[in-house]
């Protein structure tokens, strides 16, 4: 199994806790046809029950004998990948390692996240990344994918696969199910229960998909029960749902989006 978050197995010890999970993907194109894609897992509303709390400070303590009040760090996403991919050329390298990710948990803010963050040039770059990552060799062992393997992990990597194409004013999205895509919550070493339990856990936790445009969105066609706010079109699914019927992504993330610049 692809391991969740480093800061949550504890959560998954008291698995019959509900995490109210969010994880969106927010891509943002600007005028010039750059931009940014990030991806952030935030369990922030977790920390609303409090026995998660209890458990989360025993976690930060960390046998210190006294809790760090803040975890904030950042960190190359994908570093772990280069040793395990020495085919990859030094453009593809930089690529690669220009994905950024930062981890922040402070309990007293009641704040628990972790976001990625590609900038690109154009979104032929940002297709490329994906090309590279669903075709890359992982490393060694999941311990060694760090940060990296857990995120993508959780949110889904490769989850799906497709393009995004930008025509003047109008982007045009196809995705479909990738191939390589399992979920990451059946597990045989688990145990039918813990699969429920895993499953419960995460019952309320929701997949929010964002596309931000320099201009007023002004027709959208295709993205079944898609909400369009000023300049962004937002959907949102049920994750488990997601994981268990991937074919309702083919719809559902596909379509073409006009808006002015």
């Amino acid at each position: 199994m692809r391991r969740i978050l480093l800061f949550l197995f504890v959560a998954v010890i008291t698995a019959f806790l509900s995490s109210c999970l969010t994880i969106e993907e927010h891509t943002t194109i600007r005028r010039d046809g750059s931009g940014s894609q990030v991806t952030t897992i935030d369990m922030s509303k977790m920390f609303d029950n409090p026995l998660m709390m209890m458990a989360m400070e025993e976690e930060l303590k960390k046998g210190k004998g006294e809790q760090e009040e803040r975890i904030d760090s950042s960190f190359l996403v994908y570093e772990e990948f280069l040793p395990a991919n020495p085919q990859w050329t030094d453009e593809e390298r930089s690529l690669v390692l220009r994905t950024e990710g930062r981890m922040v948990m402070d309990l007293a803010a009641g704040e628990s996240a972790m976001t990625m963050s590609f900038p690109f040039q154009d979104l032929a770059e940002l297709e490329a990344l994906k090309s590279l990552l669903a075709s890359a060799n992982q490393p060694a062992s999941e311990e060694e994918g760090g940060a990296g393997g857990m995120m993508s992990g959780l949110a889904g990597k490769n989850f799906t696969t497709g393009t995004l194409v930008l025509k003047g004013k109008k982007l045009i999205r196809t995705s479909t199910v990738a191939s390589s895509m399992d979920n990451p919550f059946e597990d045989e070493e688990l145990g039918e229960e813990g699969m429920e339990m895993v499953k419960e856990m995460f019952s309320d936790a929701v997949m929010v998909y964002t596309m931000e445009f320099p201009g007023k969105v002004k027709k959208v066609k295709g993205f079944p029960g898609h909400e369009v706010v000023g300049n962004q079109v937002i959907q949102a699914f049920d994750f488990l749902e997601l994981l268990d019927k991937p074919e309702i992504v083919d719809l559902g993330l596909s379509g073409e989006i006009k808006f002015k610049k």
